[in-house]
């Protein structure tokens, strides 16, 4: 079980396309933008106004995916550069099980 997967109450043996809560999702976002961009973030942050870049948001993908064990596309970064919006589809992609499991 990883760390963060406990520190956001995601259940590690949670089933691939169970429903993952906005908020939960919008924690575990919101945690790891600020460790990657290394600054304070809020749900109307955006991602490319703080400093974030391709690079960086391929990072922030491949953390969270991890945290939710699902692969969550690089694409939403660019579609949804707002954190609040960001996690909302990531929520609504990892619930819906159309992000790829892991």
């Amino acid at each position: 079980m990883s760390t963060l997967t406990h520190g956001v109450g995601i259940s590690p043996g949670a089933a691939y396309g169970e429903a993952v809560s906005v908020q939960t999702t919008v924690d575990a976002v919101s945690r790891i933008w600020e460790q990657v961009l290394e600054v304070q973030v809020g749900p109307d942050t955006d991602f490319f106004d703080v400093g974030g870049h391709s690079f960086l948001a391929m990072r922030i993908v491949a953390l969270l995916g991890a945290e939710l064990s699902a692969e969550v596309p690089v694409t939403l970064v660019f579609d949804h550069p707002r954190l609040g919006d960001f996690a909302a589809a990531v929520a609504q992609a990892v619930g819906a099980g159309t992000a790829n499991p892991r």
